[in-house]
Formats: structure tokens, C-alpha cells, sequence
């Protein structure tokens, strides 16, 4: 199990290159941490995340495998409530700098087919394989985790959300009505208490 981290506020960075030559695992586990990336995307920017990262070589280059698990707050965009989203996602990434792309698409190649070429294989990530910012690839895979339109699985769920909210709104609307309504009441007669003012 990760060990947590000690300290929420200072970059954690490392040698990847370095990792991989001895094969290291490391393991991160993220409770006070704001993940900046994830402002505006999230209910909350201080998600609970467990990472394990397994470095090795591959053709002279340091992969990354591991797996991301946790659980995020998003906004359902049927009913717009706040929801759950569970990850537990798996990383394969082949730590390369801009001019190692092994696939470099132009007008003559087709994407698709060099894409499937990849499948299978660690994904290529442009970086200083010395210097890996585990916060900013945390972030990366657990933006590239969420879905485009997070939805409630279950529609009566946002049935049920959407139910509750029009009544908060209808008692609402009806407290400032009756709010309203007597502050008109009492400006119609300014001077109503004026005979008992002046009998005192």
C-alpha cells in the first residue's frame, strides 16, 4: 500500500531514468493535495488518489506501468448534482523527449493506421526523463480517466435529483413571495402605528 505522502505541498519529483535502470516501484498516495489541473473539472481539487509506478528500460528508454485508483466528485450533466466517479485506471508510458516520437504524423501518413501500430504498446510521453513531475502525471491520467458527459448510470437517480430540486426551488419561490408580499403590505400604510406613537 502507498505510503502517504509527507509533505502535500512539495513538488515530488524524480529520475525516471535512474528508476528504470534498477526496476524500482514507487507508490503515492495523495489525501491533502491540490491538483491544480483539476480545478473546474472536479467538485473538489483535493481528490483521494493511490499511484503505484513500476519503472523499467524498453530500448534504452524508461516505461512507466502502474495503476491509478481513487474517486472523484463530478457534476452529473443530466441533473447537475454532484456524483462519484470511481477510477481505477492502468498507465503504460514510454518516457521520451519531443524529437524521439517514433510516429510523426504528416500529410503522406495515415492516423489511424499509425495509431493501431501503437496499440498494445506504452503510450509516448514527451518529457525530461530525468526530472518527472509525478503531480502533473497524475493529473494527466486521471483527466484523460474522466468521461466527456459525466452521467449518473442510473436515470432515476437523476429523476429523483431533479424531483427534490424543483421543490427546494417551489418553497423557495414561495418564502420570497410571502416575504415580498409583506414588505409591500407595510409600505401601503406607512403611518399605521401612528396613533399608538402618539398616545404613548
Amino acid at each position: 500500500m502507498p505510503d502517504p505522502e509527507p509533505n502535500p505541498s512539495v513538488p515530488i519529483i524524480v529520475d525516471a531514468l535512474t528508476l528504470a535502470r534498477s526496476g524500482s516501484v514507487r507508490g503515492y498516495s495523495f489525501k491533502d493535495r491540490h491538483f491544480a489541473r483539476l480545478s473546474g473539472l472536479l467538485v473538489s481539487d483535493q481528490p483521494e488518489l493511490d499511484v503505484s509506478l513500476q519503472f523499467d528500460l524498453q530500448q534504452g528508454k524508461p516505461v512507466i506501468r502502474g495503476e491509478l485508483r481513487g474517486a472523484v466528485e463530478v457534476i452529473c450533466q443530466r441533473c447537475m448534482q454532484s456524483m462519484e466517479q470511481v477510477l481505477n485506471e492502468q498507465i503504460a508510458l514510454k518516457v521520451c523527449a519531443q524529437r524521439e516520437l517514433s510516429v510523426v504524423v504528416d500529410d503522406e501518413v495515415d492516423v489511424e493506421e499509425a495509431l493501431s501500430e501503437m496499440d498494445g504498446q506504452a503510450e509516448e510521453w514527451v518529457a525530461d526523463a530525468t526530472r518527472i513531475d509525478v503531480v502533473e502525471l497524475v493529473e494527466e491520467q486521471v483527466i484523460l480517466a474522466l468521461p466527456l458527459v459525466p452521467k449518473h448510470e442510473d436515470e432515476a437517480v437523476c429523476a429523483a435529483n431533479l424531483k427534490a430540486a424543483a421543490g427546494k426551488l417551489g418553497q423557495k419561490m414561495l418564502d420570497t413571495r410571502i416575504v415580498v408580499e409583506t414588505e409591500a403590505e407595510g409600505m401601503k400604510r406607512p403611518f399605521a402605528n401612528l396613533r399608538d406613537l402618539l398616545n404613548k
